[in-house]
């Protein structure tokens, strides 16, 4: 039986990573931030009161 999902590597950068803290006036800036956040959070689970991410 074939294994439906697939290991992924992501590699966010600390540009990428700092974007959530830069100025949001820009509109480019607010969707790269919203994108970043996303992939952060749906590989980021909260587990025992620490944040894991795998």
């Amino acid at each position: 039986m074939q294994n439906q999902f697939q290991n992924l590597k992501i590699y966010l950068d600390t540009c990428c990573l700092s974007r959530l803290f830069d100025n949001q006036t820009q509109e480019r800036i607010q969707q790269e931030t919203q994108a970043i956040a996303a992939i952060i959070g749906f590989f980021a689970t909260i587990s025992n009161g620490l944040l894991a991410i795998f």
